[in-house]
């Protein structure tokens, strides 16, 4: 092979070649090796750094164990972004997710390796001593998952140039061997995660299409049954039935379309600018130094990139609470990976300038630290010795430590007596399981993620049906400032209808399910044609005001969601006392019906309606506000439904504690 700036092969004296080229491969083991969650997280046990806190995120990785556990299948029981692979992303413990959790991991940990070696162990071995840090320093797993399709994709390029080419890479047996390996560890990549079925198949649509092109059709075929067969082997492994897996994918529609505007968040427009500044570093030379010279293989190559590059731009920037650092450390692993096709000089100047990004991004961070280079090294190997000393030597105290998490969420929120299954609003199920109450839980299975009407409707039909659970614990709370009734806005009616509120736990409003469900009486209160900023008035009645607002984006602010995020849309709501509340309002979610009067803040709120006291916090006026210009349309359409429900039997001490 030859290079016009040379390989180490050329250039070193053999025994300082084999030496390079040890180092490498250590490099790349260490890398592999410190991905497997040989220490992995429990869930809590604050403030040890190495837990989870009871909360939302330690709760929807707690569920997606117990979903695996209890055999619950994913995109019918449990509709989530996550599959049932969802363990190697955590690295949350559970007893019955741990081998999924080691064998998972090792096999995407192999598949990264895998395509490093195959891009640059013969071209470039000297940057793959840079791999371990990088790993390193992704404190985000997407970082890590999010470039292997990448690989697979730039070794296919390498495999399709022609023999004569400097990046030519022949398909000896060994080099079929890692592309195997590459791609059953892409194939696994969405069961993972189901938000990473995109990039899968996009850059495998690019690998087969490179290949088909070059008339290597056996090389695609192989490709192509290799990822299939470990994403249908994962998912039987992990107990689901081969024929959910399609509604599994479809499932994930409504959960990956409707997440730029219902999660988004804003931050320094700055870490935007510098994050693209290097893509399109990246992006332009690569083209200008490898991908013109091999006409319509360098287009697919940069359509691979530029896809990978707008993926991990939405996964990191729409919601910009630190998941931006996903993309920053992205933005690594591109650098790493296309630097081995570069020549010298450019793939310095990439390196460089996608680790100014990075680390101008990182020092935006509230948390920043100056010495987090070194702490997050120290941590990633320290964690990954102690978990080898662990797993050798102690393999049993995983289940104990396991068990003294649970203790310890029981001693934060003991529930002691019930009765039945049970389900929790709006997301700590956490608790549940740590007291070893039977779950129950409804498909989108926190309720800040019912942000579309087909995922708000399938909640508040759990709740009607057969398999509705017996018991629920209800606290009013969101995230982000948005108003509270738009999180699962159909179920709210449903459980004053279904359910009777019979203590105060914890926080948590405890309700029983009562059946025949109360009396219910609902007639049309009003009819509203108006436009954003407009005050509407809300007409006086003794019931509960539900409403609908139908508010659109124009086109422009279609193009613009798609492409990154609108700016927030908010609502602001005067009571007939005087007071004002502004809320973060997500359109979507306010579309299917939410309660709208009396504004609920919080548990007291919601017992006032449940004994029909209904005066209290009475909406006056409401006012949809938007600082963009041109992003949504002006009309906005409201429906209001006055709606009366009997009145539940409610303990007067549980009233007065509310108070």
């Amino acid at each position: 092979m030859h290079t016009a700036d040379h390989t180490v092969e050329q250039t070193s004296p053999r025994p300082i070649r084999l030496l390079i080229l040890g180092v490498a491969i250590i490099s790349l083991v260490l890398a592999g090796l410190a991905i497997i969650p040989f220490q992995p997280m429990f869930a809590m046990a604050p403030p040890d750094p190495s837990y989870y806190f009871v909360g939302l995120d330690s709760s929807w990785a707690y569920a997606m164990n117990e979903a695996v556990a209890r055999h619950l299948v994913f995109g019918r029981d449990v509709i989530f972004t996550f599959g049932p692979f969802a363990s190697v992303y955590t690295t949350l413990y559970h007893p019955a997710t741990d081998s999924i959790m080691l064998v998972g991991s090792a096999i995407l940990a192999a598949g990264l390796c895998a395509g490093f070696f195959l891009i640059g162990f013969d071209r470039r071995p000297m940057a793959l001593l840079l791999l371990p840090l990088i790993v390193a320093l992704s404190l985000s797993r997407d970082a890590i998952f999010l470039s292997i399709p990448l690989l697979l994709m730039l070794a296919t390029y390498r495999i399709a140039t022609r023999p004569e080419s400097e990046h030519h890479l022949a398909v000896t047996p060994s080099v079929a061997i890692l592309v195997a390996i590459v791609s059953g560890a892409t194939g696994i990549l969405p069961i993972v995660k189901g938000s990473f079925a995109g990039l899968v198949g996009a850059e495998g649509v690019i690998t087969i299409a490179m290949l088909l092109y070059m008339r290597r059709g056996r090389t695609a075929c192989g490709v192509l049954v290799t990822a299939a067969l470990s994403l249908c082997i994962g998912w039987v492994a992990a107990g689901q039935p081969l024929a959910q897996l399609p509604h599994f994918f479809v499932a994930q529609g409504p959960i990956i379309s409707g997440y730029s505007e219902a999660m988004s968040r804003h931050g320094p427009f700055t870490e935007v600018l510098y994050w693209m500044v290097a893509a399109a570093t990246a992006a332009i030379l690569f083209y200008v130094c490898v991908g013109r010279t091999h006409a319509k293989l360098g287009i697919l190559a940069i359509a691979g990139i530029a896809i990978y590059l707008f993926i991990v731009f939405k996964a990191g920037f729409v919601r910009q609470d630190g998941h931006e650092r996903m993309s920053a450390a992205s933005m690594l692993f591109l650098a790493l990976a296309l630097s081995t096709f570069l020549r010298r000089v450019p793939a310095v100047v990439l390196c460089i300038v996608a680790v100014v990004s990075w680390g101008a991004m990182e020092y935006t961070m509230p948390d920043f630290q100056p010495d987090f280079l070194r702490q997050r090294t120290v941590l990633a190997y320290e964690s990954l010795r102690d978990g080898l000393d662990r797993r050798l030597t102690s393999p049993s105290s995983f289940p104990g430590t396991f068990a003294q998490g649970n203790e310890q969420i029981r001693a934060l929120t003991p529930i002691r007596d019930v009765s039945g299954t049970a389900d929790v609003y709006p997301w700590n199920l956490s608790i549940l399981f740590a007291n070893q109450i039977p779950w129950n839980g409804r498909p989108i299975l926190q309720s800040y993620s019912a942000y579309r009407p087909r995922l708000d409707q399938a909640n508040a039909d759990h709740l009607t049906s057969a398999q509705a659970p017996e018991n629920v614990f209800f606290q009013v709370k969101t995230i982000d400032d948005r108003l509270p009734t738009l999180d699962d806005a159909l179920s709210w009616l449903v459980l004053l209808r279904y359910y009777t509120i019979v203590s105060d736990e914890h926080g948590y409003l405890r309700m029983a399910r009562t059946l025949p469900p109360r009396p219910y009486a609902s007639t049309p209160l009003a009819d509203i044609d108006t436009s954003v900023e407009e005050p509407i008035s809300i007409p006086a009645t003794d019931g509960i005001v539900i409403a609908r607002i139908h508010m659109r984006p124009t086109i422009l602010g279609r193009l613009v969601l798609g492409a990154f995020k609108l700016p927030q849309v908010f609502i602001e709501i005067t009571l007939n006392d005087g007071r004002s509340f502004k809320y973060r309002y997500i359109p979507a979610m306010g579309e299917t019906g939410f309660l709208l009067s009396p504004l609920v803040k919080s548990n007291a709120d919601l017992l006032s309606i449940a004994t029909a006291n209904n005066s209290r916090s009475r909406v006056k006026e409401i006012k949809l506000l938007t600082p963009s210009v041109g992003m949504w349309s002006r009309g906005v359409h409201v429906t209001l439904e006055n709606v009366h429900i009997a009145p539940q039997p409610i303990d007067e001490k549980l009233l007065k504690t509310s108070n």
